[in-house]
């Protein structure tokens, strides 16, 4: 090999692991079509991961929670570490359970009791989400509320 060959190959090794490095260090979104009131996934640059909602439940279910599981493979995670419940209409919350079913999920966060009239969520609040926790832990937030991922600071504004 000749010198010039064996600098340039130094070279490009040294330009890939400044890269590389650089792509753990990322903030990763992913947005997932469940097809109504969506789905967001956050990887922080730990490796640490947020969900915003899980997309519809009947028979949708399903799908959405497999569109989830999907995402999250593309993601290179396995597992939810929060899970963000903006509010209690079902095609936010209704593949909770499926979803559940197939991923571990280590805390959930949402804003405590529905104020809607809709009879799924209150079924879903009072009979189904007790249920999901196990040995996850639950927070219910208020507006100024901050919670902490991998590096992040997310602050709840509503």
């Amino acid at each position: 090999m000749s010198p010039l060959r064996g600098v340039t190959l130094l070279a490009l090794v040294c330009c890939l692991i400044p890269k590389e490095t650089q792509a753990q260090q990322s903030l990763g979104i992913h947005f997932i079509d469940v097809e109504g009131g969506g789905a967001t996934l956050f990887v922080s640059p730990t490796g640490e991961t947020l969900l915003v909602d899980t997309g519809n439940g009947g028979q949708n279910a399903t799908r959405d929670a497999g569109r989830i599981v999907d995402a999250m493979r593309d993601a290179g995670v396995d597992r939810i570490d929060h899970l963000v419940t903006t509010h209690w209409h079902g095609d936010h919350f209704g593949a909770m359970q499926e979803l559940a079913s197939r991923v571990p999920i280590g805390h959930y966060i949402d804003h405590g009791p529905t104020v809607e009239t809709a009879a799924a969520a209150t079924e879903f609040l009072t009979s189904t989400d007790p249920g999901l926790f196990g040995a996850a832990r639950r927070t219910v937030v208020v507006p100024g509320d901050r919670i902490a991922v991998g590096g992040l600071d997310i602050t709840v504004l509503t």
